[in-house]
């Protein structure tokens, strides 16, 4: 029958056969389970640690290599490994691909929400490009009324003036007297109106 060694580490229980701990004699846990530190090797040693992190432990002890679930961290190995006092560890053989793909998920949930973020802000911008449009034909719209109303008025002061019945009845220094006024003269150009409007 094999001889083991009973370890409760955090609450959690294991039982470790004698020969693997021997394989690893400047370990803490050969120490602590050996004769010198252990009067009856029936009894159950207890260890502060993380219980669920032992088992890794024992792997590495083990098979010299370990892969790790998602849920625990390649540096919190490491830390344990320390701990129990194990020595040359190679870093290459503690795998923690899951975690690296957990990582790899978090950036891609981040990567979707930027991404809906910035569609969000292109909504918002072609929004703004459509008020911006609007307000843009609406001017225009003010500035065509704005024209027919001045070629209606150049229209009438012709009228107007032909029949010799213009008085004008506007104030002078402001652009309608001088609308006006350059109207009955007949020198009303492109660039007047432009400068009036």
């Amino acid at each position: 029958m094999t001889e083991t060694c009973k370890f409760n580490v955090g609450g959690r229980k294991y039982e470790v056969s004698r020969s693997l701990l021997e394989q690893h004699p400047n370990t803490m846990l050969a120490r602590i389970s050996s004769a010198q530190w252990q009067s009856n090797p029936t009894d159950e040693i207890f260890i502060d640690r993380d219980g669920d992190r032992f088992r890794y432990i024992l792997d590495y002890l083990r098979d010299a290599a370990v892969s790790l679930p998602a849920n625990v961290p390649k540096k919190a190995l490491l830390k344990d490994l320390a701990y129990y006092g194990i020595e040359n560890i190679d870093e290459e053989c503690i795998d923690d691909g899951p975690s690296q793909g957990l990582l790899i998920a978090k950036s891609v949930e981040e990567s979707e929400k930027i991404m809906e973020k910035m569609e969000k802000e292109m909504k918002d911008l072609e929004n703004m490009k459509e008020v911006i449009k609007r307000e843009m034909e609406r001017k225009l719209k003010e500035t065509e009324d704005k024209k027919i109303c001045v070629s209606c008025a150049m229209m009438l002061f012709r009228r107007f003036k032909e029949r010799g019945e213009l008085e004008l009845k506007v104030r002078p220094n402001t652009k309608e007297y001088q609308l006006a006024l350059h109207v009955f003269n007949g020198h009303l150009d492109k660039a007047f109106l432009d400068k009036c409007l």
